[in-house]
């Protein structure tokens, strides 16, 4: 999902964008003339609907600040008074799957400390349907993460919770901590405490007596104590001892770099060690691993100690 802030000096590249027909630069981009005249204009997605705001210049670039939404026949339906307004990727005009039915996020910043706010702080929050109307009130939750699969997060009076793509509680705010996502069905969250795993009915998975507690994907787990992080599948068998202080998905061929004793090193799902933990760095050598003569199509990793680097191959799964 990207939100609106990376998009920086996009609205100059386009330049003003009331016209009525599709963009000169690409033909499948339509942007319907506005009722109102406004110098930043985005593609009608696949929902119909587009964000529109003004130019300004700002520390950070240019940006179009605040924006709102526009209908597919020009018209404002939700006004320019906001800071973010987050879509799916698979709205996109250019989107080749069919798009998500989900809710339109949307945040609003009362801090006057810079042209944004102050990021992070002050933030109010609400939920829009394509037509503009307020299904959830800004305010009304504290924090609300954008949907994945139909689901997102949302947070109030310092508890968490999820609700789906119509606005209906799924799990209840209750959690103390709630992972931003549920992954391959299962997310983590703390009670009373201590962190454990559950899945989309809201049933304990992994028990609630863990440090931490982490969904790797829907075959690994990583839970914590002292810590230290174990290995663990979904039916709670440990495949690893604790003994790692970090476990991050490396994204590719299901493998995962993991740092001990403050050097890296790299594991499969099954816990097996693929690259020993001794290095500085750990990481994907996206030369080698798109490379041209790469014809057995395995994953390089580069590993870094000091001044020398060593490669390995992994094969893909």
């Amino acid at each position: 999902m990207k939100p609106l802030f990376w998009l920086c000096g996009i609205g100059l590249a386009f330049g003003v964008a009331n016209v009525a027909n599709a963009d000169e630069f690409d033909a499948s981009c339509v942007k319907p003339t506005t009722q109102i005249p406004f110098t930043y204009q985005e593609c009608l997605n696949q929902k119909g609907v587009a964000r529109v705001g003004n130019m300004v210049q700002t520390p950070f670039g240019d940006f179009p600040y605040p924006i709102g939404l526009i209908d597919k026949t020009g018209k404002l339906i939700l006004p320019a008074l906001y800071h973010e307004i987050d879509f799916p990727d698979d709205w996109a005009y250019d989107s080749n799957t069919e798009p998500s039915d989900v809710l339109i996020v949307v945040t609003q910043r009362n801090s006057q400390e810079s042209m944004f706010g102050k990021l992070g702080k002050n933030d109010t929050f609400g939920l829009v349907n394509e037509q503009g109307e307020f299904v959830v009130p800004m305010g009304f939750y504290d924090d609300i993460g954008g949907f994945y699969r139909g689901l997102s997060r949302v947070a109030k009076d310092g508890k968490y919770g999820y609700i789906d793509s119509r606005a209906s509680v799924v799990i209840p705010v209750v959690y103390d901590y709630a992972g931003l996502s549920f992954i391959d069905g299962f997310a983590s969250v703390k009670g009373q405490g201590k962190y454990g795993i559950i899945d989309k009915q809201n049933r304990p998975v992994i028990a609630f007596i863990y440090d931490g507690a982490e969904v790797l994907s829907e075959r690994l787990f990583a839970v914590a104590k002292d810590e230290q992080y174990a290995l663990m599948s979904p039916d709670g068998k440990f495949l690893s001892d604790y003994q790692y202080e970090m476990i991050i998905p490396a994204y590719y061929g299901d493998t995962y770099v993991v740092r001990q004793q403050g050097k890296y090193g790299l594991i499969n799902e099954q816990a097996e060690v693929l690259i020993a933990p001794k290095y500085d760095y750990v990481g994907v050598d996206f030369e080698k691993t798109y490379a041209d003569d790469n014809t057995d199509d395995k994953i390089y990793f580069k590993a870094e100690l000091g001044d020398s680097t060593e490669s390995f191959a992994i094969t893909r799964k």
